[in-house]
């Protein structure tokens, strides 16, 4: 079985995105976490019993999960790992965003069990990154891979995508 968790927080809403997202400006984010807890554990039995066994993957997708503390991931996966161990998962992989990925936040994602992050770069082009309203810049894309000849580094993607067609002119628009 696969799990999909979605974490529909953004720092910022990129004008591309069809997901469902929003930032959290006043949202309580120990009462979303909390309810999160309390949905899985209401669909946990259920699941496994419909599906006939336990998951093998986990995927915390968004919005940006990297956005959240360590505090509340923590909080969160203590409450999932008692209902899906992580050490029996084969996959446990976490989207984040190149503004946000840290070498601190890696360490700390891989003492949860995370052993895959993917990255949503988007361009490595800064006039296509500002033009789809992305806060990182190329070489905070970059940077992760100098992450990547450490143990504490996970597998590491990158998602590359373009919601047009074209190039970037130097004005920044698209031809």
């Amino acid at each position: 079985m696969h799990l999909y968790v979605h974490i529909p927080f953004c720092h910022r809403i990129c004008p591309y995105c069809a997901f469902f997202k929003h930032t959290p400006a006043s949202t309580d984010m120990k009462l979303f976490i909390r309810a999160l807890a309390r949905e899985a554990e209401a669909r946990a039995a259920a699941l496994s019993t419909r599906r006939g066994g336990e998951a093998s993957t986990l995927y915390f997708g968004g919005g940006t999960p990297s956005m959240l503390s360590d505090t509340h991931l923590g909080n969160l996966m203590e409450s999932l790992d008692r209902l899906i161990p992580v050490d029996s998962l084969d996959e446990f992989s976490f989207e984040a965003n190149p503004a946000t990925f840290t070498e601190k936040k890696v360490r700390f994602w891989r003492s949860l069990g995370m052993n895959r992050v993917s990255l949503g770069v988007q361009s490595l082009d800064a006039r296509i990154l500002r033009l789809l309203g992305r806060e990182h810049t190329p070489e905070q894309a970059s940077a992760p891979w100098t992450c990547s000849t450490t143990p504490e580094c996970p597998t590491s993607t990158w998602t590359l995508c373009s919601p047009f067609r074209g190039k970037a002119s130097p004005s920044g628009k698209i031809r």
